[in-house]
């Protein structure tokens, strides 16, 4: 939208914000529980890679599909739109430091609650002997509305200073039919970064089942008769 054509402190601007944001997270919620084999950004699927979710090759190729698809949906977006769209671009009044912060933040919160939707190889069974040795994680359908909820609020708290980038592909993308290219550097290096962190944080601090170690195996129970008393039970009821 052009949020940068309306006053700051407008209430109108404000609605515009919200009225974004909550179609942002329902389409990314939305894909995510659709196409469940798919990472949607390239934060996720760098923090797949280093939490050994997948493979290299994997990885550069979700990301190649990540940007081929931004490329060919932004000159769609932009014959479809009546004006062409907002590009991810910094505030007026803020520094690119800034802006990477904001970027590295919103990343981080979103990227944390998208590795929860993917399951972890920790602790998990055996894989069949045909298995590949790095399967594809699908997305846990029911982790579709935190999901939601984590874009949402990543895009209200960066619509106001960045325009929301949060995915490198689709800023490229927009950047190339627009021509916005001042500062261009912090919608890569702050969702990378974000990416990283949250990777780490979610691979030290989430739950998991601890790998204890095997019980020895039990030998059975020594059959008795029990149709008599055993020898300690005769001598406890012996008279004296």
């Amino acid at each position: 939208g052009g949020l940068g054509e309306i006053p700051y402190d407008s209430v109108w601007t404000w609605a515009c914000a919200v009225r974004w944001a909550v179609g942002h997270g329902l389409v990314m919620g939305g894909l995510s529980w659709a196409v469940r084999a798919a990472h949607l950004a390239a934060p996720t699927t760098i923090a797949l890679l280093v939490t050994r979710r997948v493979s290299v090759v994997r990885a550069g190729l979700h990301m190649m599909g990540q940007v081929c698809g931004c490329l060919l949906a932004a000159p769609v977006l932009l014959g479809l739109l009546p004006r062409p769209p907002r590009p991810p671009q910094l505030a007026p009044r803020l520094t690119p430091a800034q802006g990477w912060g904001a970027e590295f933040l919103a990343t981080v919160l979103v990227t944390l609650v998208s590795l929860s939707a993917y399951p972890s190889t920790r602790n998990s069974s055996p894989p069949p002997p045909n298995a590949p040795s790095h399967p594809t994680p699908l997305f846990i359908p029911n982790a579709a509305l935190p999901v939601t909820a984590a874009h949402i609020a990543a895009a209200l708290f960066c619509a106001e200073f960045t325009g929301v980038g949060l995915n490198p592909a689709r800023s490229l993308a927009v950047a190339v039919v627009t021509g916005a290219w001042t500062s261009h550097w912090v919608f890569w290096v702050g969702p990378a970064l974000g990416g990283l962190l949250a990777a780490f944080t979610h691979e030290y601090t989430a739950a998991k089942v601890p790998c204890l170690p095997p019980t020895p195996q039990q030998e059975p129970p020594i059959p008795r008769d029990l149709s008599r008393p055993s020898a300690l039970t005769s001598t406890l009821a012996s008279p004296c």
